[in-house]
């Protein structure tokens, strides 16, 4: 009966001791995060080369101009001095920086990046006034203007392909520089009587950019890059410039005579390559 009994408690141990196994539950599978190293904050430099085209037109104001012969300072309809147009043709090395944060999401990264570039623009032409009845006005003068541009910036979003460590963008977004022009007024040198006026003015102006660009991750911490940027700007206006002459027995009486200045829309074109630092980059979590 005994062995019957110890027999017995064997049997039902064996069948009983799966179920409790099972129902202390097995080591389960975890799948390890995916592996995102482009996502975080991250903050570099750039240097690079920037074209950046306008052009500018001088003008009498009241139109079409004043004091052209024979009428003297009379601004009369149809006479006067005509309209100057200059050509602003720039270009030169810019250099800056930028900041950003990134969202890897499998292969797609999303991005939104602020940036602020130092501008080296600074051209300047000089043109002679003519009159609508032929030759210089009386005293003859040369008008320069000079534009310049010290810095821009943009605010942007990014889109882009990761492929391990190529990532391949396209960006966006609005951007912001100031402009100042300059007018001058200035005696030909063959005149005698001396003629000259200056009028400068700045204009802030919101515009938008587009570009895109290749980025290589060095390090997981390191990110090499380069990126060519479209800017485009509107155009500005001036307020009047005052042509003082020497005396008020020409042309002009003094503060009589004044010219308008007005530019054409900007266009920034800049190719440049940085290095980026991207804080909190961690090696790849090892699979169980």
């Amino acid at each position: 009966m005994k062995k019957l009994s110890f027999a017995s408690l064997v049997f039902a141990t064996l069948i009983a001791g799966p179920a409790v196994a099972a129902d202390l539950g097995a080591p389960a599978y975890t799948r390890p995060a995916p592996f995102e190293p482009w996502t975080g904050f991250y903050i570099g430099g750039d240097v690079g080369w920037s074209d950046i085209r306008q052009n500018a037109t001088t003008a009498g104001y009241p139109q079409p101009g004043f004091g052209g012969p024979p009428i003297v300072g009379a601004g009369v309809s149809g006479l006067g001095n005509l309209p100057t147009a200059h050509t602003l043709n720039g270009s030169g090395a810019l250099g800056g920086a930028h900041l950003g944060y990134n969202w890897q999401v499998t292969n797609w990264l999303y991005g939104l990046e602020g940036d602020i570039m130092g501008l080296n623009y600074h051209p300047s032409d000089t043109e002679t006034v003519f009159a609508t009845l032929g030759g210089a006005p009386t005293p003859a003068f040369n008008m320069l203007v000079t534009a310049q541009n010290r810095w821009q910036a943009s605010i942007r979003g990014r889109l882009g392909w990761v492929s391990g460590p190529l990532l391949l963008y396209g960006t966006a977004g609005m951007a912001f520089t100031n402009s100042s022009y300059t007018a001058t007024a200035g005696a030909l040198p063959a005149v005698m009587q001396p003629v000259g006026a200056t009028v400068t003015f700045w204009d802030t102006k919101t515009g938008y950019v587009v570009g895109g660009g290749a980025e290589w991750m060095l390090t997981p911490s390191w990110l090499l890059r380069a990126e060519y940027l479209h800017y485009g700007f509107d155009s500005s206006s001036s307020s009047s410039l005052p042509l003082v002459f020497a005396t008020a027995t020409d042309a002009c009486a003094p503060g009589a005579c004044f010219w308008n200045v007005n530019s054409s829309r900007q266009n920034i074109d800049t190719v440049r390559v940085g290095l980026s630092y991207k804080f909190g980059a961690t090696a790849p979590a090892a699979s169980k």
